[in-house]
């Protein structure tokens, strides 16, 4: 296998460490900002290369860079070759690594003889920015002729200065590893045959990145200097086609603008451009009218192109089309063209539509939402009113940060719900803008007041047996801060009890918390109630609390399953399945239907491993079989796994839940 070389590290592993950086974050944005653009075969800026092979100047290679398709690895090409400060850094650059029928890389290093005879120390690497998003996509693959970013092993956001000529058809290798190389251009005319009079030169290896250093006139065992290396003496931006990508910017949809791409002549002699078929561009771009159609050029005299945008619905348009002329050197030449359409009147956008869902609030507590608002109209969209309307409105209140918004611009709105009178309050939430199509815009309100904290509405836990009283002891459950019941996932009510003066919160009957599933070696685990999450509140902190689980008669689980991570896990280490037996301090006993969950704030049980007067616990109670004949009774079992694959659960501990009930049956413990 070949391997590029940036810095001191191969380009080329199977492998990847994780690392969480500031320039991470800034991939996102780059990668989000990329992703709005279409990808089409749209080719555009032309940079040229002046390349010095030892002591022989003179050379030139013409490159077309693929602005559209990979906006992200062009603009920090271009920046190299010169940034907002005028520094060109990729001037006096000189290629660094050629393996023949492979690739030719540079873009890394300068040598300055000043500082002494070539090494490592007078040949240091540029100064490089921040890496950037991988911007690989099949339809640029690494064949003979283009260009792509050399980058670090195992980091496909690795990408900074350096860059390398395909000198043959790399796909299998380089599409298919480390997130796929980056092509964003292409050699023009007869450049390749530049490219490969550098990779015919002699290689030597002088260690470290200059392990296969391609010199010219060189005795192996002499000094390198200038006279011997492969440099490139400038990099600079041609305008063939001005400008490179002709942006029509915003224009309202049923509108048309129309504006000009000039062609001229770069190279030292007559070129004639090649009829061009009126209909090159598609919709909504058309060619209005051109003097470049059969053109014979002279040297750097132009043709023009006026071109129309004329978007029929909103979004993002980029289209191109190929202009081919007789030159050797730009045999074919590409206008890109984009723009964006969008309604001319304000248009109000927002980013909940169907309803706020606000869900349960106890006695004085506030639940929030947020709400964008965002203008897809080029007119500025004007926020008039925003309020609550209904039986109720008064426990609901906004913010006022929206107020006008230009094009694409958004604002975040935050609703407080504030429960003041138990019940399902009947409301609305309201806009009025200078949107024409919708002045009043009105979003469903699904909120609900109840007498607790637990986040299960009253009417939910009126309806538990004995009448709303779901723990028996004769008080209705709506009541009390520390008893909650609710239906699980498959109906049958379940009531969760702790000790007076500790609060269930956030109480709810919940899918599996994982995405891979538990297996028991050859025991089948059903769960006929599927799982449940809660938060024990008021907990000492770093003191114990205990859970009650009464569930539908007739119930007897074997073994109660939590998932989280235990005391000792390595932060980085994902959630896991465990058997949550009692042990003497923490877990379940079980008796009849009846499950006490025993907690020790920060320990075994708690989700959230910290000691804060807070208990969080994901779970459910399951039912063991030694058989592997499958479950009975229905219910979700979590035999085999889907997708993520199993996670093995301690089969000790399962041992020890099944003698945990042989001694129930025997003794009769609770």
């Amino acid at each position: 296998m070949m391997f590029f070389k940036q810095l001191n590290t191969c380009t080329w592993t199977v492998s990847r460490l994780w690392r969480i950086t500031p320039h991470r974050i800034r991939n996102v944005l780059q990668a989000l900002l990329a992703s709005a653009m279409l990808v089409l075969p749209a080719h555009a800026t032309i940079v040229r290369l002046d390349i010095a092979i030892g002591d022989q100047a003179g050379n030139a290679i013409y490159l077309e860079l693929y602005d559209l398709e990979a906006p992200a690895t062009v603009a920090n090409f271009l920046n190299y070759i010169e940034n907002a400060n005028g520094a060109r850094r990729y001037d006096g650059t000189f290629f660094h690594r050629s393996m023949p029928g492979f690739v030719v890389q540079g873009g890394g290093f300068a040598y300055d003889p000043v500082l002494g005879p070539f090494s490592a120390a007078t040949a240091p690497q540029i100064e490089v920015d921040d890496p950037i998003v991988n911007e690989f996509d099949a339809s640029r693959s690494n064949v003979r002729g283009t260009v792509a970013m050399a980058k670090l092993g195992g980091d496909p956001d690795s990408a900074t200065s350096q860059w390398f000529f395909n000198l043959a058809d790399n796909s299998a290798n380089l599409d298919n590893q480390n997130g796929g190389f980056t092509v964003f251009g292409r050699v023009l005319g007869d450049g390749m045959t530049t490219v490969d009079s550098i990779a015919a030169l002699p290689v030597e290896n002088l260690g470290g990145n200059f392990s296969d250093l391609p010199l010219a006139a060189h005795t192996p065992g002499d000094p390198v200097t200038n006279a011997n290396l492969v440099t490139l003496t400038r990099v600079e931006i041609i305008d063939a086609v001005t400008p490179a990508v002709l942006d029509f910017d915003l224009v309202a949809v049923g509108d048309s603008a129309t504006d000009t791409v000039t062609v001229q002549n770069l190279t030292d002699s007559a070129i004639t451009i090649d009829p061009i078929d009126p209909a090159a561009l598609q919709a909504p771009f058309s060619i209005i009218s051109e003097t470049c159609s059969n053109a014979v050029l002279p040297s750097l005299a132009t043709c023009s192109m006026q071109i129309a945008f004329q978007p029929g619905e909103s979004g993002l348009r980029p289209g191109s089309f190929q202009l081919t002329t007789s030159s050797a050197t730009f045999p074919s030449l590409t206008v890109a063209v984009k723009g964006t359409g969008a309604p001319q009147a304000a248009t109000l956008v927002l980013s909940v539509t169907d309803a706020l869902n606000f869900g349960d609030a106890g006695p004085g507590e506030d639940k929030q939402l947020g709400v964008t608002i965002s203008n897809s109209g080029i007119d500025p969209l004007s926020i008039n009113l925003l309020r609550f309307t209904g039986s109720g409105a008064d426990q609901f209140s906004t913010t006022t940060n929206c107020s006008s918004l230009a094009f694409g611009d958004s604002c975040t709105e935050t609703l407080t719900f504030s429960a003041t009178t138990r019940g399902v309050p009947d409301v609305q939430f309201e806009i009025q803008s200078s949107d024409p199509a919708a002045p009043q815009t009105l979003v469903a309100v699904l909120a609900t007041a109840s007498g607790d904290h637990d986040g299960v509405p009253d009417a939910i836990e009126s309806a538990a047996p004995n009448n709303g009283d779901g723990n028996a002891d004769g008080i209705p459950d709506v009541e009390q801060d520390h008893v909650t019941s609710l239906p699980g996932i498959f109906g049958g009510y379940v009531t969760l009890e702790t000790e007076p003066g500790l609060r269930l919160a956030d109480v709810r009957a919940i899918d599996n918390p994982s995405s891979v599933t538990p297996t028991a070696g050859g025991a089948t685990l059903t769960f006929p109630h599927g799982f449940f999450s809660f938060r024990v509140e008021n907990v000492p902190v770093g003191g114990t609390a205990t859970v009650t689980l009464h569930m539908p008669p007739g119930f007897a689980p074997s073994t109660y399953l939590k998932h989280g991570r235990l005391p000792g896990d390595f932060f980085l280490f994902p959630p896991r399945w465990y058997v949550f037996v009692f042990d003497g301090q923490t877990g379940a006993r079980f008796s009849g239907n009846r499950i006490v969950l025993h907690f020790v704030d920060g320990a075994r049980g708690d989700n959230d491993q910290v000691a804060n007067g807070v208990i969080v616990d994901p779970g459910g109670p399951a039912v063991v079989s030694l058989d592997d004949s499958g479950s009975s009774g229905g219910g979700c079992t979590l035999s085999a796994a889907s997708g993520g694959g199993a996670v093995p659960i301690d089969f000790v501990l399962l041992l020890l839940s099944l003698l945990v009930l042989r001694q129930r049956s025997a003794h009769g413990e609770a």
